[in-house]
């Protein structure tokens, strides 16, 4: 009675590779976020130090995302 050949070296599954898994996306996003955070605090505490008005710097913070989200918006949904 024997099936078919199956599990040898011609397997229709391929294994992920390290760098593509689920698992170190999510810890890259992780470190990601952190090192955002750390360097927005580091910009942050400078600019308080200089004595930047804190309603300025959130100003300058909303342009520099809008002008970093905008255009990857529209490319998104231009080309998904």
């Amino acid at each position: 009675m024997g099936g078919g050949g199956g599990g040898g070296g011609g397997d229709s599954k391929t294994t992920p590779r390290w760098w593509c898994s689920d698992t170190t996306k999510a810890y890259g996003a992780v470190v990601l976020t952190r090192l955002i955070n750390a360097g927005m605090f580091l910009v942050s505490k400078a600019a308080f130090d200089g004595g930047l008005n804190p309603a300025v710097l959130v100003f300058y913070r909303q342009v520099l995302a809008t002008l970093i989200l905008a255009p990857l918006a529209f490319l998104l949904e231009w080309y998904i």
